[in-house]
């Protein structure tokens, strides 16, 4: 056999088999480490207190006191992020329903009676949510909305979100499930955002519950 034969009878088949670890490597779960004791955490600037995983690390953003980032991301594709944003706020003041004026409504007519036949208006904090579905429709791939619930979070009204997407890998797609959080305080709009492999979210769900479940906000703020 010529050299150059023998090279690429040795290559090709080598090629493949490489390809083919890839591919198989790529398809495998992420190892996460497994959620330590949960410990008290406060952000720098002392809005935000919650528990977390002791093993999982956090990064701070902030930007001049108009909005801040907590995010706790131990493995790739899985992720906790808190943002708090004061422009969020002002969205959701422009976003108050506003109810018809009583001098518009007919004279012998009751006031009550008159307001009922108005569509009912959505609140600031339904509007704010609904129009992040295109947000995050761009942001995560084949992203799909799988239910709304209303719920307390330190103890202000939230809406929550469950969804699923893909995340790209190097030959293929992992499918994703997570959770997005939207509340509005008297100065703030705060969104929560949870992500992980699908095939974790039974070990990991729980542990967001309960991060999300502890939040306190401006412990120790002005």
């Amino acid at each position: 056999m010529e050299p150059q034969l023998k090279y690429r009878a040795i290559w090709i088949p080598s090629s493949i088999a490489f390809l083919a670890l890839l591919i198989t490597l790529s398809s495998q779960p992420l190892a996460v480490p497994i959620p330590g004791k949960l410990v008290e955490y406060t952000n720098p600037d002392k809005s935000i207190n919650l528990l977390r995983p002791q093993n999982w690390k956090v990064t701070n953003r902030s930007a001049q006191a108009v909005s801040s980032e907590l995010n706790f991301s131990p493995a790739q594709n899985v992720t906790y992020k808190i943002n708090s944003d004061l422009s969020g706020s002002l969205m959701a003041d422009i976003a108050k329903p506003i109810a018809p004026p009583v001098s518009d409504v007919p004279e012998g007519v009751d006031p009550q009676q008159a307001a009922a036949a108005f569509p009912a208006q959505k609140s600031a904090l339904q509007t704010l949510h609904e129009m992040d579905t295109k947000s995050f429709a761009r942001m995560y791939l084949e992203y799909q909305e799988i239910g709304t619930e209303p719920a307390q979070i330190a103890g202000t009204e939230a809406l929550v979100t469950e969804f699923k997407c893909k995340a790209a890998s190097t030959f293929s797609t992992r499918d994703i499930s997570g959770k997005r959080i939207s509340l509005i305080t008297n100065d703030r709009r705060i969104t929560i955002v949870a992500t992980c492999p699908t095939v974790m979210k039974i070990v990991l769900f729980p542990v967001f519950d309960k991060m999300t479940e502890s939040i306190q906000l401006n412990k120790g703020g002005s």
